[in-house]
């Protein structure tokens, strides 16, 4: 019964979304919905994310393995219809206004990636963020958020229309997507904003112990073509186990120069603690590694089956944009997981990805992508029967983005 009440208030709020964006393309006046909405402070839309890719390895399975979204290869994906409706928590205009709120909604094959534990990962559909926030008048504003919120790490997001790539690096696919919980939030000026959290932990709606995880996040803008950003989470994340903590830190420092170009650096590091000794996923590379498993990996305890577990990475991007319709993205990356504590088993991945992007329209973004990776283990899918994993693999890949 639960699961059907679930389903309705989906469609429900699908149908509202629908006539939301009817009655916004129809009217222009300030007596329309969208001006209303405006007025109010409401915004209201969405995105259809979709993509074609093919790995030129040509595994038996049609898997890219180790890849977050776009694991089917020589498929065409409907990746996600995103639906998002929010008003922000402002001290302007009153005391009416410091309540804010924020709704989205993913339908399509991300949803099921994104879908933290003790949710259903199978049916395509995923409140991505939900949740409340209130401006507490002191100093400039301290903003409590308290619901489903993403990740203060990395520099990717969930929306890949917001990213510089279309596949998401391994920075983004080893850590954190979303928590639970509650969030303070305070800009001490304009250069330096601080937030500290406690929540269920990382990727689980429901807690899977009696133990919290603390977030703690740094913002550093000395200069409008400079920011530096820092999160911390520390917490106990296997199920029913709060011996033993997790230790994550992520750093991302961004730098614009001009209009045309942009560089972003990512370091995390990571630490599990563990006992007893280590799993049958860590003493065989072979058995399950022909498909692929991150689903599995991303699981808040999953794979970690070792006398600990250490693992880094470090992303670098250089996007130059030379006209306003077309840019160019390089991502290079290395993940090094040497107890196999993310990825199952103890190797260092490599990745160089290039990213054309070309904006047909304002709201219609496409993008051609090559990317290559490697590693000190065969781990990747071939089409050979007595030789079945492979070092490396390639994929090329194509998307259509309409922003609405």
């Amino acid at each position: 019964m639960k699961q059907v009440s679930v389903h309705i208030g989906i469609v429900l709020m699908t149908g509202i979304f629908v006539l939301f964006g009817a009655a916004w393309a129809a009217a222009d006046d300030d007596d329309s919905i969208k001006g209303l909405l405006e007025k109010s402070g409401i915004s209201v839309g969405g995105f259809v994310d979709t993509s074609y890719s093919t790995n030129l390895n040509e595994p038996t399975d049609r898997q890219s393995n180790f890849r977050v979204y776009d694991t089917e290869a020589d498929s065409f994906r409907l990746n996600t219809t995103h639906l998002f409706i929010g008003k922000e928590a402002t001290a302007e205009g009153g005391a009416m206004n410091r309540a804010g709120f924020y709704f989205s909604l993913d339908i399509g094959k991300n949803a099921d990636v994104n879908a933290p534990a003790g949710t259903n990962g199978g049916d395509q559909i995923d409140f991505q963020e939900a949740y409340v926030n209130y401006l507490i008048p002191l100093g400039s504003g301290i903003k409590l958020t308290a619901g489903k919120m993403a990740t203060l790490a990395g520099a990717e997001l969930m929306n890949s229309k917001d990213n510089m790539n279309f596949s998401s690096s391994w920075g983004f696919a080893f850590g954190p997507f979303t928590h639970t919980g509650v969030r303070l939030s305070y800009d001490v000026n304009s250069m330096v904003g601080v937030t500290l959290g406690v929540n269920n932990g990382w990727d689980n709606l429901d807690d899977n112990n009696d133990s919290k995880t603390l977030e703690a996040g740094l913002s550093l803008n000395p200069f409008d073509s400079l920011s530096w950003t820092h999160a911390i989470y520390y917490g106990s994340e296997q199920t029913e186990v709060t011996s033993l903590q997790r230790f994550f830190y992520d750093t991302v420092l961004t730098y614009t120069p001009s209009s045309r170009f942009k560089f972003v650096t990512q370091f995390d590091y990571g630490n599990e603690q563990q006992d007893g000794t280590k799993g049958a996923a860590l003493a065989s590379r072979t058995a399950g590694l022909a498909d692929n498993i991150f689903p599995t990996v991303q699981q808040s305890d999953a794979f970690l089956a070792g006398n600990g577990g250490d693992w880094n990475t470090v992303v670098g991007y250089a996007n130059y944009t030379p006209t306003d319709k077309f840019g160019l993205t390089l991502r290079g990356e290395r993940f090094n997981d040497t107890d196999g504590a993310r990825t199952g088993i103890d190797q260092t991945l490599y990745g160089l990805t290039l990213t054309g992007a070309y904006n047909l329209t304002p709201d219609l973004l496409t993008r051609l992508e090559y990317r290559y990776d490697i590693s000190n283990q065969d781990v990747f899918g071939t089409d050979s029967a007595t030789d079945p994993l492979a070092n490396n693999q390639s994929t090329i890949a194509a998307q259509i983005i309409y922003m609405f």
